[in-house]
């Protein structure tokens, strides 16, 4: 969705400085918008081609789609951002984990700030790759932010 956002149908994320490409095991989703341009009925929009394609594969479309729906019923903050400076965004991600790991999918809520702003977007890690959970670091390498729901562990940086 133009000069940012997903690449190669989801496995790297772009933003106007880097491309982050995505660990062994792992799709993102297209660029998470303003919540004021945030829209239940474009939620289809959000997930590039092999995105869809896992969740469909997994099962996981009507958690995605429940997921969607209450982060567009959530309420916005000042001048249509999100509420909270994105803790909604992070407490109604984390509500979902235990659903899509129940689709054997785990969900990351990323985000990379940059001098031309913050890029927010998903990354869902397909439990049953053999290489998923690898290549994973704390170095903020390429200056992604990532947070593993359903603890307290911050994992820090890129990959």
């Amino acid at each position: 969705m133009g000069n940012t956002g997903s690449r190669d149908g989801g496995s790297a994320f772009k933003t106007y400085v880097h491309t982050t490409q995505m660990p062994p095991g792992c799709l993102c989703s297209e660029g998470i918008p303003s919540k004021n341009k945030f829209k239940y009925e474009e939620r289809a929009k959000l997930l590039p081609e092999k995105t869809s394609a896992l969740l469909q594969k997994r099962g996981a479309m009507a958690t995605y789609d429940a997921l969607v729906k209450e982060l567009a019923d959530s309420p916005s903050g000042m001048f249509g951002s999100w509420a909270g400076g994105a803790k909604h965004l992070w407490e109604i991600t984390s509500k979902f984990e235990s659903q899509f790991e129940t689709c054997k999918l785990k969900i990351y809520l990323c985000k990379q700030s940059t001098k031309d702003g913050e890029f927010w977007w998903f990354m869902f890690e397909d439990l049953t790759d053999k290489a998923s959970g690898t290549a994973k670091s704390n170095k903020c390498e390429q200056g992604s932010l990532w947070k593993e729901y359903g603890s307290d562990k911050n994992l820090g940086g890129g990959w």
